[in-house]
């Protein structure tokens, strides 16, 4: 016990003196060099991070955290029996229904070198003697260490901020518990009514509509005449004018039920229109001309296509006279999409008759052509597979409606 009071008397004289001889106007410095046994002395202490956060005043940091619960509660509407079931979807509704607050401040953190076991305290002019970690200190510079109650409270302050004593924190633990209000609906009321039904007879009416038909006297089908070439040569596309063919007499001439769909190869002679003749396949031109009978108002398309070589497609007053290479209707000109195919429309009443005239032109290699007649609900009247249309005619009975055509070669325009 000697030993050890001359021990501390020793290190607090040391201490004392050090402490006593740091300048009060150098604060401002680093002062941990100058005030390290103290450091080491604390760092010995069980309790120096409580002392010396209290010799700092350091505030205790608060942490808030929240945690939720739901508890579920039910309530249940019963309803009556119904003869009609609605289903309906709950309402959840939240509210909170109590809140719980917990503080809980846990004691300072120790640090690692507080654990530690002081071996040695070294002090100027002696040798170093170990001290046990375990020793018992009070204190008294606001509840400092016995050992260092000769020293200032200033040292010992600046000692603590040496020793790095960490912030304690205070956990604020704030319960709250949500409660879902759920309303269940089990149904809806309704009521169903049964009233009585009275059947009253009725009369059912119905109205049909027929169209008109155009009077039948061996009139019926297209006339159509063949031209061996004779002025154009071997340039009908561009050479060829079809009023040249009002005075000039067919080679021979003929009936058909139908129009186009000519499609022939490369060969040296055909047959047009199932005749019996048969006719070279080069440089020749084929003049058609009728009547089209309107079953009903509206408008009608005629559409001339695939034309190799040429076609020239008149409708109305041009197709019954006067027709020549500028006042068509609508031209195809061989060979490619879309300059080989043409469409001309024209309006007409129900009952009308309306003359038109398609002339083809070939001039060597295949024979092609198609023609067809649309019309105004997109029937196809007359086509190269109509064999017995009722509304294209060569003339009206009366003979004025629609008056015959002039003979062949006999077409000027004053016809």
């Amino acid at each position: 016990m000697a030993i050890k009071a001359a021990y501390f008397t020793l290190v607090t004289a040391s201490i004392s003196s050090l402490v006593s001889a740091i300048p009060l106007e150098e604060r401002t410095l680093n002062l941990c060099p100058a005030v390290d046994l103290v450091v080491g002395l604390l760092r010995a202490y069980p309790s120096a991070s409580p002392f010396c956060s209290s010799i700092l005043q350091i505030k205790t940091s608060t942490v808030t955290s929240t945690v939720q619960f739901t508890s579920p509660v039910t309530t249940i509407i019963p309803t009556t029996t119904t003869t009609i079931f609605v289903a309906a979807s709950p309402v959840v509704e939240y509210d909170i229904s109590s809140t719980t607050i917990t503080t809980c401040i846990p004691s300072a953190a120790k640090r690692d070198l507080a654990k530690r076991r002081i071996t040695s305290i070294p002090v100027s002019g002696t040798s170093s003697t170990s001290i046990p970690a375990s020793i018992s200190i009070a204190g008294t510079c606001n509840g400092c260490p016995n050992i260092l109650k000769n020293i200032a409270c200033s040292a010992i302050s600046s000692a603590c901020r040496c020793l790095g004593v960490p912030t304690p924190t205070s956990t604020l633990y704030v319960s709250t518990t949500y409660v879902p209000v759920v309303t269940s609906y089990s149904g809806v009321a309704a009521t169903q009514t049964t009233t009585e039904t009275t059947t009253i007879p009725t009369t059912s009416t119905s109205t049909v509509l027929s169209c008109p038909t155009p009077s039948i006297c061996g009139n019926q089908g297209i006339q159509y005449a063949y031209y061996a070439n004779e002025p154009w040569g071997n340039d009908i596309v561009n050479g060829l004018d079809p009023a040249y063919y009002w005075s000039y007499t067919p080679d021979y001439s003929g009936t058909t039920t139908e129009v186009g769909g000519i499609n022939e190869g490369d060969e040296s002679s055909i047959t047009l229109y199932g005749s019996d003749k048969s006719v070279p396949s080069t440089f020749f031109v084929l003049n058609h001309r009728g009547y089209i009978f309107a079953q009903v108002a509206g408008v009608y398309t005629f559409t001339t296509s695939q034309a190799d070589d040429i076609t020239y497609l008149y409708l109305g007053d041009a197709a019954y006279k006067g027709y020549t290479r500028s006042n068509y209707n609508a031209k195809a000109v061989c060979c490619d999409a879309p300059a080989n195919s043409a469409s001309g429309t024209y309006t007409l009443e129900s009952g009308q008759y309306l003359p038109f005239r398609l002339v083809f032109g070939q001039q060597g290699g295949p024979v092609v052509f198609s023609f067809s007649v649309t019309a105004p609900d997109g029937t196809v009247i007359l086509d190269a597979n109509t064999h017995d249309s009722k509304f294209i005619v060569q003339y009206s009975c009366d003979g004025t409606t629609a008056p015959a055509f002039p003979a062949w070669g006999q077409e000027t325009p004053e016809t």
